[in-house]
């Protein structure tokens, strides 16, 4: 929500005091030497300086885009424990290329020479051959699939099959990304520990592995995994399949969903969430294949179809439209995006048709001007056909402009798509999307981090 909130320390989000101090100086620094450093690389500086100042003894440290270039590369492999790449998809194409090999190579550059790398194995295969390559040449050490393959013979294999099990056993309610992601927090937690005790027992005061996959013990007394998992599980994660209460804003009693999905792949995974959490049906979302070469298929036939009709609804004009109104496959939806993102790819997988949606462009981001939201137009421009029932009579807000529908109208359109524009109104947007789906219609916000920020922020101050 702010900048100083992406530097946590023992669980406990740093000092803004702290921060701030560090930060000037960070800033003065970087003048006084004619540095001219980004943004980013200033805060990965202030971040790490914080780290000095607070004497921490492990940091976990998560890159901001890619990995070879990124500012948080600038560790020594003789500072890094363990390296870990989870899943690799669609994203930031203007930065790290526009193509799976090459948004790979650039994840894969954060591989160090004899530092043990744990990799998300449901990866598509061109993502895991780009990670074993770049893994060789830079002499890495072990590169651990997770999950385990079946014919996995690696010397971790046994570790990493005991830690899969447990994950399947203790946290069977938990989504399959989430199964993932915690097996392999927890194989790196285990295996950063075991360095950690290596390496202060080292007189020389770090560990250098041979070339090439040396064998590891992957243990430390205490550490009882199941116990991690039980734990793991509770954890909630803002702005990732969070359920939250918007009530001291709209009134509104039932909890909404706030996810942060922004890209085709995170949006696949949401769609499969809301079909089975909240449709009720069992067949989920086709998210983008990653290796398709057509990404704007359903953009380019959106654009061929009637645009749909969208005027400004106030919430005195809509309100009570969703009221009484039992629809288990129809969901409310704010959305908003980052300027630049394949718009057809972010929503087709969760969005359905006769759905309603509120648009709206999240707030300038601190520190970060060169981020920028969708236009509101842009993004009713891509939405409407996926909402819409046929191209003949596509979803709209009003058939006659003053946000109310006459009651024939009501008959002939029910489930008809509906979108209506709240501009920059992020407030507004929850009051329109709470009168359209009632007290008890399903209600996701989504498309963005930044937008997630801003709902949070929003609730934050209202408490």
């Amino acid at each position: 929500m702010e900048r100083h909130d992406c530097i946590s320390i023992s669980e406990s989000i740093i000092s803004p005091t702290l921060f701030h101090s560090i930060e000037s100086g960070i800033s003065d620094r970087d003048k006084q030497h004619s540095i001219h450093a980004s943004e980013f690389e200033k805060l990965t500086a202030t971040a790490f300086e914080c780290f000095l100042e607070e004497k921490i003894d492990v940091a976990v440290v998560e890159t901001g885009m890619g990995g070879s270039l990124d500012a948080t590369n600038v560790l020594r492999h003789d500072e890094v424990l363990v390296t870990l790449v989870t899943k690799v998809g669609w994203d930031h194409q203007s930065w790290l290329g526009n193509t799976l090999e090459e948004i790979a190579g650039h994840k894969a550059g954060i591989c160090k020479f004899g530092v043990p790398c744990l990799v998300d194995s449901t990866n598509e295969m061109v993502v895991l051959d780009v990670l074993e390559d770049v893994a060789k040449r830079k002499g890495a050490g072990e590169v651990v699939g997770v999950p385990p393959s079946s014919s996995s013979s690696s010397s971790s294999s046994e570790e990493v099959r005991d830690v899969w099990n447990a994950v399947n056993q203790e946290g069977e309610d938990m989504e399959e990304h989430q199964k993932v992601n915690l097996a392999l927090a927890i194989l790196a937690s285990k295996l950063a520990l075991e360095r950690l005790k290596i390496k202060r027992k080292s007189s020389e005061g770090g560990i250098v592995q041979k070339r090439g996959r040396e064998k590891q013990k992957w243990e430390d007394e205490g550490f009882d995994v199941k116990e991690a998992v039980k734990t793991a599980k509770n954890v909630k994660f803002p702005g990732r399949l969070q359920w939250l209460s918007i009530e001291n804003i709209t009134g509104r009693k039932k909890e909404v969903l706030l996810d942060g999905a922004h890209n085709g792949q995170s949006a696949g995974v949401l769609g499969g969430y809301i079909d089975r959490k909240i449709r009720g049906v069992v067949s989920s979302p086709s998210s983008p294949s990653s290796s398709s070469g057509s990404q704007n298929t359903s953009a380019e036939r959106g654009r061929e179809e009637e645009q749909m009709i969208t005027k400004e609804a106030s919430t005195k004009e809509i309100k009570g439209k969703g009221k009484g109104k039992e629809n288990k496959k129809k969901v409310t939806f704010i959305l908003a995006a980052t300027h630049g993102k394949n718009l057809s790819e972010l929503f087709t997988p969760i969005l359905r048709k006769g759905d309603w949606v509120v648009v709206v462009e999240f707030s300038s981001v601190e520190g970060m001007p060169w981020i920028k939201p969708s236009s509101t137009k842009d993004l009713i421009d891509v939405i409407q056909p996926i909402i819409s029932r046929s191209s003949s009579s596509p979803g709209r807000s009003s058939s006659r402009g003053d946000g109310v529908k006459r009651e024939e109208e009501e008959e002939e359109e029910e489930g008809e798509g509906l979108i209506i524009d709240a501009k920059k109104d992020i407030r507004e947007a929850l009051n329109l999307a709470t009168n359209l789906a009632g007290d008890e219609g399903p209600m996701v916000i989504a498309g963005s981090l930044y937008l997630v920020g801003d709902i949070l922020r929003i609730l934050r101050d209202e408490e």
